[in-house]
């Protein structure tokens, strides 16, 4: 067995990492450019301090941490989620986002550096321009959670002793606890906001879209519980480029063994049993907790954005069976058709939910939301904006309507050696024509708001009947009274004739006496 393609795989995936660092993110050195606030005793740095329209990264302390700890890391390397306050101090509109950054999962994609292992602070750009007017989330309040843990977001203090680590002195070696990182922006969050937000978006790319679909359900219940769910919010769950195709067992394996998450309080108490069952067999997927998050959540959007290639989502595929299977070399190399009728057989899963919908592009781009071609993609590619909708108008309408689009012959694809199955040229039968309408949220409870609505009725019965008593007093009583003295008259008038005619009778009988 020739090493010479592991170790270009692995080189290329450390060129990826790079070229992201470089391209899309700006690293902050001690908070250059950047506002910055750290939770205290003394301090809890709330959202009516920060400065308006600004980002200001704040550090919570604790348990949060990055996989390396280091004082030539930025911020030291500590871990710091980014708060940018909505335009006129807005809480009703919310947009959560994780970060997207690799993976590490063993001590070779460790020392490889496969993953961002410090906070890197995102260009103003896409989801992040606060100035084009074509964002619809330029006004709102911005909690971005970075990603400095290669664990998808959901390590719960899962410690690697035998791990390299990019930085010498970290003092405790290498440490996954995303999901406690998460945790803190999302506990910050509540603890800033009067009421559960009218309008929701909880979004990720890459590593944040897999972040996404474990955290959506937790995200969605633990707001929604600030009005006691009577005013649920009108809620969208955005996923942008991984589907989460991954070779047999591994995400199963992944998830229990490198990540800690069946052990994890934080996500797992919010989901069922059989969920639970099948993390500690180390069975689980991904799309077992969207399917159980899209059942509880059935009245909102999971919308995926996938381009139809994404070489970056096929190269993770090909370096984790690579270190964790036993498939051969030919077999751990995917091909552009491998790839999308792999992505395809998990978006399958999803055909019985209504509300699970994907916007497919005919590109090869990983990720669209933190980035520029966010505003300028469609159906047909990322340089045109002609297809309706569009991805960002697209994206515009998911709170009240949601599609999957899709460019190309509608068939069922398997065959990636026919001509006519080149990605680019076909929508799988299966995936094509959902149309999802969201209903206005009502309230689920009957002993918080929706009593107050109540109380306020009882108010108002309450206000009516003293002003009809009044009513009574004033208008009624008098005319009553009226009544009462004529009828007293008219018996004292009937009873004076009386006495008169028997004085008459008793005078005249005397007579004939």
């Amino acid at each position: 067995m020739s090493s010479s393609k592991p170790l270009s795989l692995i080189l290329e995936l450390m060129l990826f990492v790079a070229a992201i660092t470089l391209t899309h993110l700006i690293t902050s050195t001690n908070g250059l450019g950047i506002n910055e606030c750290h939770i205290s005793t003394y301090n809890n740095c709330s959202l009516s301090s920060l400065t308006p329209n600004e980002r200001t990264i704040i550090f919570p302390g604790g348990d949060t941490r990055c996989i390396g700890n280091s004082s030539d890391a930025s911020f030291d390397g500590k871990f710091g989620f980014m708060v940018t306050p909505g335009v006129n101090g807005n809480t009703n509109d919310v947009l959560f986002n994780l970060a997207d950054g690799g993976a590490c999962w063993d001590k070779i994609s460790s020392a490889a550096h496969l993953c961002n292992q410090q906070v890197l602070i995102p260009k103003l750009v896409g989801i992040y321009d606060r100035v084009f007017k074509g964002n619809p989330f330029k006004d709102w309040l911005l909690v971005d959670v970075p990603y400095c843990g290669g664990d998808a977001h959901v390590g719960y203090f899962s410690e690697h002793a035998d791990w390299d680590t990019k930085f010498e002195d970290s003092e405790y070696g290498v440490v996954q606890n995303g999901a406690v990182n998460v945790q803190s922006a999302l506990d910050w969050l509540i603890d800033n906001i009067e009421k559960t937000p009218g309008n929701l978006v909880v979004s990720g790319g890459s590593a944040g879209a897999l972040g996404v679909q474990v955290w959506a359900h937790p995200i969605k219940v633990q707001l929604d519980a600030i009005d006691n769910n009577c005013f649920p919010s009108r809620a969208v769950f955005i996923i942008d480029s991984y589907v989460g195709f991954f070779p047999p067992g591994i995400q199963g394996k992944f998830v229990r063994d490198t990540w800690n998450l069946c052990e994890n309080p934080l996500v797992m108490k919010y989901y069922s049993d059989d969920v639970m069952q099948k993390c500690r067999a180390g069975t689980l997927e991904t799309y077992d907790l969207v399917k159980e998050a899209a059942s509880y959540h059935s009245n909102v959007p999971f919308a995926f954005i996938q381009s139809k290639v994404d070489s970056t989502q096929e190269t993770f595929y090909s370096s984790t069976a690579l270190t964790e299977t036993n498939m051969s070399l030919q077999d751990d190399f995917l091909t552009e058709c491998e790839f999308s009728n792999g992505a395809n057989s998990i978006l399958q899963q999803y055909t019985d939910y209504p509300n699970i919908v994907t916007y497919f592009i005919n590109s090869k781009q990983h990720m669209y939301l933190t980035y520029e071609r966010l505003y300028t993609s469609d159906a047909t590619g990322t340089k045109t904006t002609a297809f309706e909708p569009n991805l960002i108008t697209w994206i515009s309408l998911l709170n009240s309507y949601a599609s999957t689009e899709c460019v190309g012959d509608v068939r069922n694809a398997k065959d990636c050696d026919s001509e006519q199955n080149v990605t680019f040229r076909y929508c799988h039968e299966d995936l094509v024509g959902k149309k999802f309408y969201v209903h206005t949220p009502k309230g689920e409870c009957d002993d918080f708001d929706n009593n107050d609505n109540d109380d306020d009725d009882d108010k108002s019965s309450m206000l009516f009947t003293w002003t009809m008593i009044c009513i009574s007093i004033v208008v009624i009583l008098p005319i009553v009274f009226y009544f009462v003295q004529l009828i007293r008259k008219r018996n004292k008038k009937s009873s004076s004739s009386s006495t008169e005619e028997e004085a008459v009778v008793f005078d005249g009988n005397s007579d004939l006496a």
